[in-house]
């Protein structure tokens, strides 16, 4: 079952629609078609954030404790298109790493 959700406010062009927003319209929509009864049985919206956060998470290297502790994998150094993404890295204790595509850098 899908559903298309349309803001009820009226927005000004560029606005964002924040998530939460639309997890409440979401559970009105359904609480509307199935009765008041399903929004007990329906996720709230910070544990979808967290849940969603968490699954995201598992895809990330764990944060170092410094930036000398950076270790950049060659997943991080490439667009997904394979175009070199790392453009500079000082390498030194508090080193900066500079990241950009050449098209990018035109």
């Amino acid at each position: 079952m899908s559903y298309r959700i349309v803001p009820t406010q009226k927005e000004k062009p560029g606005d964002t629609y924040p998530p939460v927003n639309l997890h409440h319209e979401v559970r009105r929509k359904l609480e509307d078609e199935h009765g008041a009864n399903i929004s007990g049985e329906l996720t709230g919206f910070m544990s979808a954030k967290n849940t969603i956060f968490h699954a995201r998470c598992a895809t990330c290297p764990a944060e170092p404790a410094s930036q000398g502790d950076i270790q950049l994998g060659p997943d991080w150094k490439v667009t997904k298109g394979s175009e070199a993404f790392l453009a500079g890295d000082s390498g030194e204790i508090d080193r900066v790493l500079i990241f950009a595509t050449d098209e990018n850098l035109r």
